[in-house]
């Protein structure tokens, strides 16, 4: 502000000379505040030592909220979330009818979160980069217990989504959340649909459960179980996943965030405007706790919206489909091949300024007249003379 350098030596004389600046002198309390450039000289950091810290604390969050909080004085508030609310996300929707595949989308991939009246299903498809396009959210009431349930979602995971260009893509994989009462349920219903082969309307059912550890990846390794249901134990198995859910937040909300300075074409996450209000609450439940490096729910928010975008990432690095694996070279590949599946879906038409001036008049067809039906003949009879 001086328009002059300012060496740390100057330090003293300066906070000798310092006043404190009410800058609200009606009110009955006093407070103060001063940070850390302001520590007397051997009862604190030095400027550069600071400066290092500062750097140090680039990209780990709860080093930079004790820095921003205990040496600079100021109140935290994660990057990631200054521009993910829910009416700010909401004010981005885009217009796109749900059930539908906007032009970008070359994958559809499905999660499913369990309850213990409903099952509650997002839809979600990928295009490059790794670009989201939610394409439908779904409850589905009923007790998991019941099979009514999960014939409604069959039904709604064996319906293609018909994409911007006329092809059909199917839903290429659905992870499922085991967690909670009804797991040998969830459990039962992929081993059921797993064993059906090419014949399942479901494609790669996956039974996944969140990830102890904190700095688990987005999918690890399956692991072998054997099945538990009604208390009893089946020879046949299923895999069951780990899902990293702290990094697959952290991507998540990194790119909410960074979309709110892009237009619509340049986006990373898409939502459609016939999305219901709370939808756009439950993909914002959620704050990153620095202290324990989780994800905590906010008091009263349903977090479903958040979760099931989650697993259908998830769903998204299934090993047969690595779609985050994905190069220029592999999307060009998938769009390619959903451009020429719309194209076969297309009827045939005829370009009347390239074609024959003929093409443009209508046919005659030639009368032909019907022959008369011709008459039945009467079999020969013949009589044999032979042993009379």
């Amino acid at each position: 502000e001086c328009g002059c350098v300012i060496d740390e030596s100057h330090k003293p004389a300066m906070l000798a000379a310092g006043r404190w600046i009410p800058l609200n002198p009606g009110h009955p309390t006093r407070g103060y505040r001063a940070n850390c450039l302001y520590y007397p000289i051997g009862l604190g950091p030095r400027w550069a030592e600071l400066a290092q810290m500062w750097v140090d604390a680039q990209g780990t969050p709860e080093k930079l909220k004790t820095f921003i909080n205990d040496r600079l004085a100021e109140a935290w508030e994660d990057p990631s979330m200054r521009a993910v609310k829910h009416n700010l996300i909401a004010e981005r929707a885009e217009p796109y009818n749900l059930h539908t595949a906007p032009a970008g989308v070359c994958y559809i991939t499905a999660g499913a979160d369990t309850q213990d009246d409903r099952l509650e299903v997002q839809i979600v498809g990928w295009g490059r980069n790794m670009a989201a396009w939610t394409l439908g959210y779904v409850v589905l009431p009923g007790d998991p217990a019941k099979p009514a349930v999960w014939q409604a979602l069959n039904a709604l995971l064996a319906k293609p989504i018909e994409h911007a260009s006329g092809a059909a893509l199917p839903i290429s994989a659905c992870a499922i959340d085991g967690r909670g009462h009804r797991t040998p349920f969830v459990k039962a219903w992929v081993l059921a649909n797993a064993d059906a082969g090419t014949e399942t309307p479901v494609q790669r059912p996956m039974c996944i459960f969140g990830a102890k550890s904190n700095n688990a990846p987005v999918l690890g390794r399956p692991k072998w179980e054997d099945l538990n249901a009604q208390g009893k134990t089946e020879k046949r198995g299923i895999h069951t996943w780990q899902v990293g859910t702290v990094a697959a937040k952290h991507w998540l909300f990194r790119r909410m965030g960074a979309d709110a300075d892009l237009e619509r074409e340049d986006r990373l996450v898409h939502f459609s405007d016939q999305l219901e209000r709370e939808f756009f609450t439950g993909m914002v439940s959620e704050t990153y706790d620095p202290k324990t490096n989780r994800f905590v729910k906010k008091r009263g928010a349903r977090n479903e919206p958040l979760d099931t975008f989650v697993y259908a990432y998830a769903a998204a690095h299934h090993p047969e489909l690595h779609l985050h694996r994905f190069r220029i070279a592999d999307w060009a590949a998938a769009e390619a091949r959903i451009a020429g599946l719309g194209a076969a879906r297309q009827p045939a038409t005829v370009d009347l300024e390239k074609a024959p001036e003929t093409a443009a008049l209508p046919v005659k067809k030639p009368e032909v007249q019907s022959a008369a039906a011709p008459k039945p003949q009467r079999a020969r009879v013949s009589r044999s003379t032979y042993l009379r």
